[in-house]
């Protein structure tokens, strides 16, 4: 029973998105995502403020390739949900090479897409950047494609997420 308690529990499913994910963060997860993507979480849906928080906890855990590539994953699934934060993160993991190959160009597009929306960090950050927007990751370009994320993570840490082939 302790482990329970040591730990938040979260299920949810969006039905009309096809999005299913279930997470179990322990306690200090939200402190440990404090700050890195709080600020403009209040406009996210419920569901994507989960898979952000989710994202930032791996991306800034033990820095290993495949906790990287599993945030990057992870935000590219909230961004194309229309995440204007899971765009800016995604675009600057792209810009470091972090978890995806790294490239100036779709980093840009990214950074553009969300600045477009309002985002301001990404705006600032695509002045910052010599690059030009060019096209956004392939994970953003092909909605068609199902993606499936299920990869544990420290203290175990599970999530699945996928997406069908609905238009939102």
């Amino acid at each position: 029973m302790k482990s329970i308690e040591a730990h938040a529990f979260w299920k949810c499913f969006a039905l009309g998105l096809g999005l299913f994910v279930s997470l179990e963060l322990p306690a200090y997860a939200n402190s440990v995502t404090r700050g890195l993507i709080d600020e403009n979480l209040s406009i996210e849906a419920p569901l994507v403020r989960l898979v952000l928080k989710r994202a930032a906890l791996m991306e800034r855990s033990e820095p290993t390739a495949r906790n990287r590539q599993y945030a990057a994953r992870l935000y590219c699934v909230a961004a194309r949900l229309g995440s204007l934060e899971a765009q800016y993160h995604l675009g600057k993991m792209i810009l470091a090479g972090w978890g995806m190959k790294k490239n100036a160009q779709e980093a840009a597009a990214l950074f553009s897409i969300a600045a477009g929306q309002g985002h301001e960090k990404a705006g600032e950050a695509l002045e910052l950047i010599s690059a030009r927007g060019g096209k956004p990751p392939e994970c953003m370009e092909n909605p068609g494609r199902s993606i499936d994320i299920d990869a544990p993570g420290p203290a175990g840490l599970h999530a699945r997420a996928s997406l069908n082939n609905q238009k939102w």
